[in-house]
């Protein structure tokens, strides 16, 4: 038997989900001069950096961005992540362990996020820092991203069929992109919206290891 398990980032791995916002919001006033941004990433269409930003720059410049555009803002939001101070997930590190040492486990990432400023938060943190990883650079929709991410595992791992995909998250945006594939879910931490998902797996944190191993247990 052969279980992949997929991780999003922020606020999974990565205790992040303020200081993100902080972040994305600065770099939208810094480089585009655009205000009072509404952070509520539930009121958006698609609720990735890539989705996000180009909602937010066709409603204010009745226009798509430009790769300048997008170019601009990664490195603006990435330097303004680099003034924060991140802090893993409690346990995640753990986890990452027992995962890394399973013969029966695989594990890879999934997040909303761009690449750059996702693997500046894992490094930060030192958890899942060299495992395949699909972001918002390949797709504005989550499923989609989830997709390549399943996909990159595969081939990094080179592996036609899992018997099992887990995706771990915090939001409820991550419950239906699972949902919608068929995948195992594992919600994460205390979201108002993920309590109002139908799913079993829940946990605050990964300081219960045995209880998310058991969640992803392999027959």
């Amino acid at each position: 038997m052969k279980h992949l398990v997929i991780f999003d980032i922020d606020g999974t791995l990565v205790d992040s989900n303020k200081a993100d916002a902080d972040a994305f919001c600065q770099a939208l006033q810094e480089v585009f001069s655009i205000q009072h941004v509404d952070a509520d990433w539930y009121t958006y269409k698609h609720s990735t950096d890539a989705g996000i930003f180009e909602e937010i720059i066709e409603k204010h410049y009745q226009r798509k961005p430009t790769v300048y555009d997008i170019d601009q803002m990664k490195q603006m939001f990435v330097d303004r992540l680099q003034k924060q101070t991140f802090e893993s997930i409690p346990g995640a590190k753990q986890i990452d362990n027992i995962l890394q040492s399973s013969k029966a486990h695989y594990v890879a990432i999934a997040t909303g996020g761009w690449q750059m400023s996702a693997a500046y938060k894992l490094q930060a943190v030192d958890v899942l820092t060299s495992v395949p990883l699909a972001s918002s650079d390949d797709h504005y929709d989550r499923k989609c991203i989830l997709e390549v991410a399943t996909e990159r595992a595969k081939n990094e791992y080179q592996i036609e069929h899992f018997n099992t995909i887990t995706y771990v998250g915090d939001k409820a945006w991550d419950f239906r992109a699972a949902n919608e594939l068929g995948y195992e879910f594992i919600g994460i931490g205390d979201c108002p919206k993920l309590k109002e998902e139908t799913f079993d797996k829940r946990l605050p944190d990964y300081l219960d290891a045995k209880r998310f191993m058991e969640f992803v247990a392999v027959a």
